[in-house]
């Protein structure tokens, strides 16, 4: 790993390296929370390049920490926690990974009760597993700092973390998410970040979908403001696609097969894109289990049945006309031509 570590964090030349490292330990947190296991997830990043990352999930099994920070695993996790989820752009590869390509790193976990400590440096443990002995305390607390020999430069990119933390915080608006002890809100959930989006124009409506579709898990928050192009961020199981996807397709997809069920002019996507996209800001994110992506960087949905899945919610959520999309509705259907 410290030998060829572009194959496991990417570029070391610039801080993506790092910000994989950090997005790896919180994946971690990310997971537990879908587990319902989780709450809270903070991130400090100190003095030196020292970089901590706390949570308040069940802790580490004691006899894996030692496993899990030098061993590289070959299946999804070394526990076998389930649900596991990439919250970083570069595959997943785990803690022995972030242990390998630092100088230190300081593990203190409470399991059952009892918390523990163990110290590695560069993939190497330095002391033995140690009870601290029974605690209040919660969760787990990883403390590192990346090797200056194996990346160029270890400064922190404070603004890019604090970024993927706010999408995290709006993805998934029931977890806590601080940096350097400050709370980053995800008010609105996805809505909230169709509204940053649209930038400062005044909004003239918004909608939020959340369903489960056919055994997947959509969630969409919309906003229009002015006749700027449309603006449409996605996300797979919290991971941005930055090609998109079939899921993006879904969406379109299924504003087509609304502006039908109206009797609409405009039936194809293209025809309602053009009417329905200008000032349309769209965040857009589902949770399946074995999604597929067209490279290794997983920027582009390739599952039909994720497309199928977006242009049922949207489509169903439309039609149902609850009180609280009647201003969305009203836009669609005064830009569709059709009787409100």
């Amino acid at each position: 790993m410290r030998r060829r570590p572009g194959m496991y964090v990417g570029d070391t030349n610039t801080f993506a390296g790092i910000y994989h490292l950090i997005f790896e330990v919180v994946g971690n947190t990310v997971d537990q929370y879908y587990a319902r296991a989780a709450t809270e997830v903070a991130v400090d990043l100190g003095p030196d390049s020292w970089i901590t990352v706390r949570d308040d999930g069940p802790g580490i099994p004691a006899d894996l920490i030692e496993r899990i920070f030098t061993t590289l695993s070959t299946s999804g996790t070394v526990d076998g926690h389930f649900p596991h989820v990439h919250v970083a752009a570069w595959r997943g590869v785990g803690l022995a990974v972030v242990s390998a390509v630092s100088t230190r790193v300081e593990v203190e976990t409470t399991r059952d009760g009892v918390r523990w400590a163990q110290a590695f440096e560069r993939g190497e443990p330095v002391t033995t597993l140690r009870r601290l002995g029974a605690t209040e305390i919660e969760g787990t607390t990883i403390r590192f700092r990346p090797d200056p020999t194996i990346f160029r430069s270890i400064e922190l990119d404070v603004g890019a973390v604090r970024s993927r933390l706010q999408e995290l915080a709006w993805l998934l608006p029931h977890l806590r998410v601080f940096l350097d002890e400050r709370r980053i809100h995800g008010r609105g959930g996805l809505v909230g970040m169709a509204r940053e989006l649209a930038g400062p124009a005044p909004i003239d409506a918004t909608f939020a979908i959340e369903r489960l579709q056919d055994e997947i898990f959509v969630d969409i928050g919309i906003a229009w403001a002015g006749r700027d192009a449309p603006r449409v961020r996605s996300f797979v199981n919290t991971l941005a696609t930055i090609e998109d996807g079939k899921h993006v397709d879904g969406f379109w997809q299924g504003l087509a097969a609304y502006a039908r069920d109206c009797g609409a002019a405009a039936r194809t996507v293209s025809a309602v894109r053009e009417l329905l996209g200008p000032g349309l800001a769209a965040a857009i994110r589902i949770d399946m289990i074995h999604p597929k992506y067209g490279n290794p960087r997983k920027d582009q949905l390739q599952n039909p049945e994720a497309a199928t899945a977006v242009l049922k919610a949207v489509r169903r959520s439309l039609e149902l006309g609850l009180p609280y999309a009647q201003p969305a509705r009203a836009l669609i259907h005064g830009r569709l031509g059709v009787p409100d």
